[in-house]
């Protein structure tokens, strides 16, 4: 079995067929919704072995409801309308960040929360987030500290980096941002 990113593997249930190279072929096209994080080798590597293999699986977190939030938990929203694009603007922090962010801004509306029960789980799934939309043209993800300070996460040399979106030249890794 071949482990891939649950944006991939949602595809892949979607679309079946006793046709491999079709199915590649399909994934590949312009506008196929997956086109975009193909273009990573490794990504697309792992894709195409998942394919001839015919069997693979991902990972999705729990989904919940924004009053089901709790401090001690780790989240990812997904917030529609947020920035003024067509994609939802992700957000990854803890219950307290997550709950300010959604309610208190004022801004977006909540597509999609999703429940990790610890930290490590919220970071690995981060850390693919980082790694398959790196070449997108555009997908927003932001960490937010514990202290509401918003990062855009980059992925350099294989380790995630906070960059302060107001101060491109300011970064700290991943391990220094108290979540």
């Amino acid at each position: 079995m071949v482990y891939v990113h649950r944006f991939l593997g949602k595809w892949l249930d979607k679309h079946h067929s006793s046709n491999k190279a079709s199915i590649i072929r399909r994934a590949l096209t312009t506008g196929s919704g997956i086109d975009e994080y193909l273009k990573q080798i490794e990504v697309r590597r792992r894709f195409t072995l998942a394919v001839e293999k015919g069997r693979y699986f991902y990972t999705v977190p729990k989904e919940i409801e924004i009053g089901d939030t709790r401090a001690d938990r780790y989240y990812r929203l997904e917030m529609k309308g947020y920035e003024s694009i067509t994609s939802n603007t992700v957000f990854y922090g803890n219950g307290t960040s997550i709950l300010v962010k959604a309610l208190f801004e004022g801004k977006g509306q909540i597509a999609r929360i999703y429940e990790y029960e610890t930290l490590e789980m919220l970071l690995e799934d981060l850390k693919e987030e980082v790694a398959i939309t790196i070449s997108c043209t555009y997908k927003p993800c932001y960490l937010l500290a514990s202290d509401f300070e918003e990062f855009k996460p980059k992925l350099e040399l294989g380790k995630i980096y906070c960059h302060n979106p107001y101060a491109p030249r300011y970064r700290k890794p991943i391990a220094e941002v108290e979540i």
